[in-house]
């Protein structure tokens, strides 16, 4: 089993209830399961791969954007719509 998926499976949360944070095309196995993708500051040819496979990726320059878009994105443990 996949880590992203033992650790959804042991804390009972859906893909659409998870985030996955990464910066290359390294992490697109991880990107495809979570609900919200956030790539750091990818490369443009890893970008290209991972907009073409991952449909809720977000792309940040840096960790404070990432965890601003984090906390808008979870209400209280709930995802939201972003």
């Amino acid at each position: 089993m996949k880590n992203f998926e033992k650790i959804m499976t042991e804390t009972g949360a859906s893909p659409l209830e998870t985030a996955a944070v990464g910066d290359s095309i390294g992490d697109l196995e991880m990107f495809m399961e979570a609900g919200l993708a956030i790539a750091i500051n990818p490369s443009v040819k890893d970008l290209a791969v991972l907009r073409a496979n991952v449909p809720r990726l977000v792309t940040v320059k840096g960790l404070e954007e990432a965890a601003v878009i984090l906390e808008n994105h979870f209400d209280r443990g709930r995802a939201v719509s972003l």
